[in-house]
This record gives structure tokens, sequence and C-alpha cells, in this order.
């Protein structure tokens, strides 16, 4: 018999690994003659599972079996367990055994609006990093629903190219991605900050803020967040030649705990170094800039640009990032 007991990262570090599905593969060396190999498992449940007994011939070298999604539990406390019969063999020889992650399907695409002036898509991925979590997506012109839904994106036409191109992603955790329109002579820029937008927790490893249903309106540019928590917001979507502007109202924050406010806007960037980062300062109301990384740990202001005074050789042609706070109820 051979035990193999392992650790696997979950959704509290902001990964799949536990959460999805995945493939054993128990490789024999030059097999000749027969044996029977019976798996057994103790993963999320905490029980242990027999599975389907299998039976290996000569020239048969590899096992396969395959475990579905949500089988294992995050961190420790994961056992498969191999037991070998009906050994019909001088002698058994195994090269390795091998656990992988399942294959990645593609994306599932669903178009929400279409026309001259906008494309809206719902997109349901493979593997979601909060899944079994999704969101609902409602066109709140037409009333059709969209459901499993991990991210939605916003397409506008390039006057100078005859296509479309992304100019704003929000995701079904809260985090929004947004472009200005491509510059004359490119196809496309990439994105680089984020905006999480919705109330977080930003002492988690991976802050989110899951939305539970969005419904949009085609006409206006405008989407009606519900989270999961209780909270809502309005989020006004405005793009013009030189810049997409996101305006967030209406915030409903659901605060488990009223002396401890959390932020309901957290930005996602990369730094490694100056010129190899996605921002690397940060000016406030327009008068002192910060280094990204400096000393400081908390200034006051109403204004934020998240920026890069070093040009980088990371996502250079990505956008920076400015928060400016309109009104408060503080």
């Amino acid at each position: 018999m051979i035990r193999v007991e392992f650790e696997l990262r979950g959704k509290s570090d902001g990964f799949v690994d536990a959460s999805m599905g995945s493939t054993l593969r128990i490789n024999f060396h030059k097999m000749s003659g027969t044996v029977t190999v019976s798996p057994s498992y103790t993963g999320k449940s905490q029980t242990t599972t027999t599975l389907s007994q299998h039976r290996v011939t000569s020239g048969e070298n590899v096992v396969t079996v395959d475990f579905p999604d949500f089988t294992w539990r995050e961190g420790s406390g994961n056992i498969i367990l191999l037991e070998f019969g009906d050994v019909m063999v001088n002698s058994l020889t195994l090269v390795d055994i091998q656990l992988e992650r399942r294959p990645m399907t593609g994306e599932k695409v669903q178009t929400v609006h279409k026309s001259d002036k906008m494309i809206m898509d719902a997109i349901d991925v493979d593997f979601w990093w909060r899944e079994p979590e999704s969101m609902r997506v409602v066109n709140g012109e037409s009333g059709q629903m969209w459901e499993g839904v991990d991210y939605f994106r916003v397409s506008l036409p390039v006057p100078w190219n005859g296509g479309f191109a992304q100019v704003f992603v929000m995701y079904q955790d809260g985090n929004a991605r947004l472009l200005p329109l491509a510059p004359p002579g490119v196809d496309w820029i990439p994105f680089g900050s984020s905006v999480l937008i919705g109330q977080n927790d930003p002492t988690q490893l991976r802050p989110s803020a899951p939305i539970s249903m969005v419904t949009f309106h085609p006409s206006s540019l405008r989407f009606n967040i519900s989270y999961r928590d209780g909270g809502s917001a309005v989020v006004k979507l405005s793009v013009g030649m030189a810049h997409t502007e996101v305006t967030v109202y209406e915030i409903k924050d659901a605060r488990p705990d009223p002396s401890r406010p959390r932020p309901f806007a957290t930005l996602r960037s990369m730094y490694l170094e100056d010129g190899n980062s996605d921002c690397d300062s940060v000016l406030v109301n327009g008068q002192k800039y910060f280094p990204i990384l400096g000393s400081w740990e908390e200034v006051a202001g109403n204004s934020f640009v998240f920026f890069r005074r070093c040009e980088s050789k990371h996502l250079t042609l990505s956008p920076d990032i400015k928060i400016d706070v309109k009104k408060t109820d503080l």
C-alpha cells in the first residue's frame, strides 16, 4: 500500500488549487503481467472514499484516476491511498506518481447587449478563484438574465481601426479594470493597475468584494451592483477620447462592525522596482507625491493619482489611475 498526504493552497490565499479537480497518474516501469490498483482518498469531506478498482495488464504502463472539482480541502489533511492486489508479476516497479490539476477549458462568452455603439459580454471562466460563487447579470432594458457569470466586459468602437476595444471589465470579486480607447496606430493597449470597488478587507492576502448581481442599463452605461454581503452601489461609465471615467455613487455599505469601517476602494497593482512596475508613485491633491512603497502609512486627501514616474518595461502602455473622492458621509 502507498499513502500520499499533501497540502493545497485555497481561496483564503487567492488560489484555486484546493477547489479545482485533478488527475492522478500512476506510471509503471515496463509492466508485464497483471495487477489491480484500488485507490481511495480523504479530502474536503474528511471521510474516506473508495474508488473503482483498476486492473492493469501487460503493455498498460499508466493508470489514470480523475477527481472532480471540490474533492480536496484547503491546507493539510488530503490523503490518497493506493492498494495493489492480485499481483501476477515477478516484480512491480513504479516510475512515479503524479497529481496534476485538471486541464482548463475555454471561456464561455454570452452577449448581454450588442449595437453599433457598444458591446457588453458576460463571461464564465474555468476555473474562477471564488468558485462556486458567481454573479447574475441582468439586462435592465430587455429583462434578460444570465447566471454563472464570473466577469463582464464593455467594448466600444475605435473610430480609426473599424473594430471594438475593451474599456471596462469588472469581476465577480469586485475588481475593476479600465482603459481609454486605443490611440491611432495601436490595435489595443494592456490593462495595468486595477481598483477593487466594494467594501473589502485589505488585510486579506487577496481582498475581495464579492458581487451577487449586476443590472446593466445600456442606454446610460450604468450598472446597479448588489454585493453578497448586502451592500450595493451604482457604477456609471463614461468614455472619452483620452480617458475612461467610472463614477461610483449611492454606496450602501454592510459593515459588520461600524466602529471599524472597511474601505470601499482598494488599488491593486504591481511594483518590483522603478522601471518595472504598473505604478511607482502616488500624487496626493495634485501637490505632493510619494513612492508607492515608501515609508508612509497614511496620507490625507481627496484626489489620488497612481502613476509611473519612470517608464516601465512592464505593460508600458497601461494607463495611470486617478481616484477622486467627491463626497463622504464621515
